[in-house]
């Protein structure tokens, strides 16, 4: 099962991420309250990388040291 996979499997995990994120920044499709900065599911990706919850991610935003660390192992990650 698909779901399974995905689940079980981290390295899944990424390319779901690619997708939805996709999804949430393509300008086609519109889902209904979704109003986000292009490089903040880039953001969330390598938090979600470096183990932080998507709980936590509104804090690290607000945290400009953490937002500036991840932005460069982003910048880093892109080379």
């Amino acid at each position: 099962m698909i779901a399974d996979t995905v689940l079980t499997d981290p390295s899944q995990w990424i390319g779901l991420q690619a997708a939805l994120d996709r999804m949430v920044t393509d300008r086609s499709v519109h889902i209904p309250g979704s109003h986000r900065d292009p490089n903040e599911s880039g953001l969330l990706r390598t938090a979600s990388r470096r183990g932080i919850q998507s709980s936590e991610y509104a804090k690290v935003l607000n945290n400009p040291a953490m937002r500036t660390e991840l932005t460069t192992q982003m910048d880093e990650a892109s080379k």
